[in-house]
């Protein structure tokens, strides 16, 4: 079995337990998102290249983060290296559409601070990248910190690191988001409580200078442990003008539920917004994740449907109103996977879909990375499931990001012994429409289908 990282194990030790309690039944049924819906092809095929290695040494290197930029039509991958056990530093490289390696370059690093959990968002408007992190503070035995640190597009500048979380707790898992409409990111990140529920904060940061705007709890201390938030940005959310979902996962004695909470830009309605539930009381679920596509937001997660873990999924609309069956619908098969090792993803692929990615592990330990397209017009997934590994070994922890022409870089790590690399492919898309025609022409689909 892999590694499970600290932040990891905090959520087991909360929920791995409820995966197994059995007095919990229930039944099991089975970025210009602004832009006109128009219908999707019938089915989708990828072209999957050659794997990249994006950085390979002898030390450990884990977390992979991935952000995308139109302006260079280029990708960014960040993650962070064990230079020692108690050091780990973070490092991003950037790679063009074509997989071309490029620049790498150091982020972060304290000598005997442990930099973790990378997230990464792009701002068009100063050609520029928020790189957040966790900082343990292992030097001081300080408790954790979310930090950041604006990089220029090619790594040729960077502004000062500054802390995000105020106050002595644990903050930790950040995610963020960017706003063209109000030039901001917001951060959100999970406050790790060491006697209290854990709750979730998000943050305005301004892009033109990193200063911090305003910040607002998510949702009030009721009893449920609320963590692993996730933020994405919707130009057409709040009836068009603009804001975020917020979603999250929620844990109280035996019980879990995904909740979500739509924000305005500037978050001032967050706090006393109702929380909606993308996936009510019902069996044990895990490791929620969204994204922000076209026609609204897809959230998924794991979910214990009895005979196994499913990765299920439930659209949502720009309104945030929750779409479809209250118990979602499923994404991927079935496996018996000890759900502390599970990491999801999603990215918004364009062409009307999403690409959901997942890790499972086999009965002798291997590793690997299953994925599938969800439609964001309709409670159905495209195409079939498929897997990256291809021969290459044990890989894990997916992170992708999309181009408009629906190319799509997953990095991940590569067990790669004795170290742990980080190496990525790239789906390549061509449509097959319900009468046999094939179009390698992405540009081009037909918005009629035959």
């Amino acid at each position: 079995m892999g590694e499970i990282s600290s932040w990891r194990m905090a959520v087991c030790l909360l929920s791995c337990s409820i995966a197994f309690c059995g007095s919990l039944t229930s039944s099991v049924h089975a970025s210009t998102p602004a832009a006109a819906v128009t219908a999707a092809p019938a089915a989708a095929v990828e072209s999957l290249d050659p794997q990249i290695v994006v950085w390979t040494d002898p030390l450990w290197n884990y977390e992979p983060a991935a952000a995308y930029s139109a302006e260079h039509d280029e990708f960014v991958v960040g993650w962070w290296t064990e230079q020692d056990p108690s050091t780990r530093d973070i490092w991003a490289r950037r790679l063009r559409s074509d997989g071309t390696l490029l620049d790498v370059f150091n982020v972060a690093g304290v000598a005997g601070d442990i930099l973790e959990q990378p997230a990464i968002a792009y701002c068009p408007l100063h050609d520029e990248y928020l790189v957040a992190f966790t900082n343990w503070y292992q030097a001081t035995g300080d408790n954790a910190d979310v930090q950041a640190r604006r990089v220029a597009w090619n790594g040729g500048w960077m502004g000062e690191v500054f802390t995000i979380s105020p106050g002595a707790t644990e903050h930790i898992l950040p995610s963020l988001s960017f706003s063209s409409l109000t030039d901001e990111y917001v951060v959100s990140y999970t406050n790790q409580y060491p006697d209290i529920p854990f709750s979730i904060t998000a943050q305005r940061v301004q892009a033109e200078d990193g200063a911090l705007v305003y910040a607002t709890g998510v949702a009030p201390a009721d009893g449920w442990h609320r963590m692993q938030s996730h933020v994405a940005f919707h130009p057409a959310a709040n009836g068009g003008a603009g804001g975020y979902l917020i979603g999250y996962y929620a844990v109280a004695s035996s019980s879990t539920r995904v909740p979500y909470k739509m924000a305005l830009s500037d978050l001032s309605d967050v706090w006393g917004n109702p929380e909606q539930e993308a996936r009510e009381y019902g069996p044990p679920v895990f490791e929620p994740e969204l994204a922000a596509g076209e026609a609204g937001f897809l959230i998924t997660w794991w979910e214990d449907v009895g005979s196994g873990y499913q990765v299920r999924a439930r659209r949502v609309s720009t309104d945030g109103v929750a779409l479809g069956s209250p118990e979602g619908f499923p994404v991927s098969g079935t496996y018996a996977t000890n759900p502390a090792t599970f990491a999801l993803e999603v990215a918004y692929a364009y062409r009307q879909r999403y690409l959901v990615l997942w890790t499972t592990e086999d009965d002798a330990g291997f590793l690997d990375i299953h994925g599938i397209y969800v439609s964001d017009l309709a409670d159905t997934t495209i195409g079939a499931e498929f897997t990256l590994s291809d021969g290459i070994g044990s890989i894990s922890e997916p992170a992708a990001r999309c181009s408009p022409a629906s190319d799509c870089l997953v990095a991940y790590v590569w067990w790669n012994p004795p170290s742990r690399d980080i190496a990525a492919r790239i789906l390549r898309p061509f449509a097959v429409f319900s009468d046999g025609f094939e179009s390698g022409d992405t540009g081009a689909w037909s918005a009629i289908l035959p």
